[in-house]
């Protein structure tokens, strides 16, 4: 009789235990989420983004003839890592790995004339995915800073701001082709784009100051509109 009732308060105990191991292990376990997707032709870069960790991989894909390459700079050290580079063009996808988390941070895509797309994946427990959907739901809205706007043909736009980060967004109206280059005042290139087909385009500038629009639009209407985070 009392083994029968220890062997019951034994199969109980191990069945609670067998319990709480399951749902904490479902408050802890971690999975890859899909945090960032930038689509793009040239040479750009992305918006501050924060890498929760303690795993992240970056995904790419790159079509076209010329060189490759993705920079990660961390906004708080300002240290900048060379994560992607290839001299050569690879139309299969690629696949860079990472450790460790970085508050804020960008990514510098270089990729001349080529059409890529870049995906971030982040391997995130229940808490980091929290925070991550929090932040994106808080993130201000854009607001205009200066617009433009044209016919076929070349164009020049001189452009001043102080605002550290700020976004320029384009749209090619039209089957023709679309150039878009943008240096600061000392005369550095900070983007390259290229079209020849309509579509949508944005990149961020990590800096404030003088600016310099230079667009080539051949049988293309166009605008173009400097924009930033709603302060």
């Amino acid at each position: 009789m009392h083994t029968s009732i220890r062997l019951g308060h034994m199969a109980f105990a191990a069945l609670m235990l067998f319990g709480l191991n399951t749902v904490f292990g479902q408050v802890v376990s971690s999975r890859w989420v899909r945090t960032q997707d930038w689509t793009g032709t040239g040479d750009m870069q992305t918006e501050m983004f924060c890498l929760y960790g303690p795993k992240w991989r970056i995904r790419y894909i790159s079509k076209g003839k010329e060189p490759f390459s993705i920079e990660l700079t961390d906004l708080d050290s300002g240290s900048s890592k060379l994560l992607v580079s290839n001299k050569k063009s690879i139309k299969a996808p690629g696949i860079c790995k990472g450790q460790g988390s970085h508050k804020a941070c960008f990514l510098r895509i270089t990729g001349g004339r080529n059409t890529w797309q870049v995906v971030v994946e982040q391997y995130l427990d229940a808490t980091d995915e929290w925070n991550y959907e929090q932040a994106k739901k808080a993130q201000p809205p854009l607001v205009k800073l200066g617009s433009w706007g044209g016919e076929p043909g070349d164009h020049e736009l001189k452009f001043s701001t102080t605002r550290e980060l700020w976004c320029l967004s384009f749209e090619q109206l039209g089957k023709g082709s679309l150039n878009i280059d943008v240096v600061d005042a000392d005369g550095n290139s900070l983007f390259v784009h290229r079209s020849v087909k309509e579509g949508k385009g944005q990149f961020w500038i990590h800096s404030n100051g003088s600016f310099t629009l230079r667009v080539h639009a051949a049988d293309a209407f166009w605008n173009c509109h400097a924009e930033a985070r709603d302060q």
